[in-house]
């Protein structure tokens, strides 16, 4: 199974120059919880409605704080023609639940969620191995939400 079988689309996207809550405006219109950044066509960050409440919770004046200055840079992207099994492998490794996806061009095409694969998951079958198995985004969910070290805040 191809990521581009299985991901959403259209996908909404963001700029570093949005400001929090035009983002979060984007966010609940779209029904989504995460905004891939984009500059120039290409993707070059992620913003997810917990980094919009953080920065909110932390900021004097949260209406003029930018997509730029809070979200998370260097977001992990995937293929549309990159196999769904591989993009769990991924989401695994990076603990994401959201991975950004891209056209041939490497440009923002769709994205997938962890929700997106397990509604495609399937039972083992006796007849052969299936292309997505509900163990695979068992374990794949479980990595993502293992206990993470405790940040302290400057």
């Amino acid at each position: 199974m191809r990521i581009r079988d299985v991901m959403c689309r259209p996908v909404a996207s963001c700029t570093k120059e949005t400001v929090l809550p035009a983002a979060a405006r984007l966010m609940f219109e779209n029904d989504c919880g995460a905004l891939p950044v984009v500059e120039a066509g290409k993707v070059v960050g992620m913003i997810t409605d917990r980094d919009i409440c953080m920065a909110l919770g932390k900021r004097e004046k949260p209406a003029t704080v930018k997509v730029g200055d809070v979200m998370t840079p260097h977001a992990e992207t995937m293929n549309e023609t990159d196999e769904a099994r591989e993009a769990l492998t991924v989401m695994a490794n990076r603990r994401v639940r959201r991975l950004p996806i891209l056209d041939a061009r490497g440009r923002l095409s769709g994205i997938l969620s962890l929700d997106d694969l397990a509604v495609r998951a399937e039972e083992p079958s006796p007849l052969g191995p299936v292309a997505l198995s509900y163990r695979d985004v068992f374990e794949a969910f479980r990595a993502i939400c293992g206990r993470r070290p405790i940040r302290k805040s400057a």
